[in-house]
């Protein structure tokens, strides 16, 4: 099936790279069609994510979160796509 080792690697890493992918693109698929139903739902979505964000800093400021895990977070694609205008 694989003529070497070389290119069985190249495979596990392109696999690995898809499943890192991922939950990026189910964010953006899911924001993609809640935006396109209608305008009261997209700012519905951008408000919710305002809201999730202010939740997300008080948990660190309580210490109930780690805010490198939440810096790790907004430094992130995915939440890119749901922060954009």
């Amino acid at each position: 099936m694989f003529s070497d080792i070389t290119e069985l690697a190249e495979l596990k890493v392109r696999y690995a790279q898809d499943i890192e992918r991922l939950p990026d693109s189910l964010v953006r698929a899911f924001s993609t069609a809640i935006d396109e139903r209608s305008h009261y739902n997209a700012n519905h979505t951008r408000n919710m994510v305002k809201m999730a964000e202010a939740f997300l800093d008080s948990m660190v400021q309580e210490g109930a979160l780690d805010g490198e895990m939440l810096a790790e977070l907004k430094e992130s694609r995915a939440w890119e796509q749901i922060t954009a205008p």
